[in-house]
């Protein structure tokens, strides 16, 4: 067990006296099969160090465990052939433990979602037809899906929201 910056700095330093004594006591440690078992994935290991790891310890198996991945919606910005997701970093999903779970298994208290919208079902149904070259989905998750994300981050919209939800706390202490 370690952080990643003692890892690297280990790495560096068994490397560079492999290098400066010729030594290949590094070398037996390279033939071994290391697994890593990374918390807080998305953020504690940059694709950067990890491939330089790998490098120095190509027997090595990663996996990463996370309770916010980066998905193709919010991922990194582009660096190179570097990854920007987290499925790009350790590879696919091999368990999900959802909210859901959690609130079943007793592990988290339960909350209640509240659902507002400042978009009448009126107007949203003329903003998605005409977006949508004249059709309109049935599913009204499929028509908010289709609204341009410039209508939830005007500033008037937020505004309104942060208002919304402000004098709802006042109202419940």
């Amino acid at each position: 067990v370690t952080t990643i910056q003692k890892l690297s700095a280990a790495m560096r330093s068994a490397q560079q006296e492999s290098e400066e004594k010729g030594s290949n006591q590094f070398e037996k440690l390279r033939q071994e099969h290391i697994v890593f078992i990374v918390d807080e994935a998305h953020r504690a290991v940059s694709d950067e160090e990890m491939k330089r790891i790998k490098k120095i310890l190509p027997n090595s198996t990663w996996f990463g465990l996370t309770g916010t991945p980066i998905f193709d919606d919010n991922k990194k910005q582009e660096n190179g052939t570097f990854a920007r997701t987290t499925s790009q970093q350790y590879g696919p999903l091999l368990h999900a433990y959802t909210t859901k779970n959690a609130m079943d298994d007793g592990a988290v208290l339960g909350f209640q979602v509240e659902y507002h919208s400042l978009i009448s079902e009126e107007d949203q149904e003329v903003i998605v037809t005409q977006l949508n070259k004249g059709k309109l989905p049935d599913d009204a998750l499929q028509q908010e899906k289709l609204l341009p994300t410039e209508l939830y981050e005007a500033d008037e919209h937020i505004r309104t929201m942060l208002q919304k939800i402000f004098n709802r706390r006042s109202v419940v202490k």
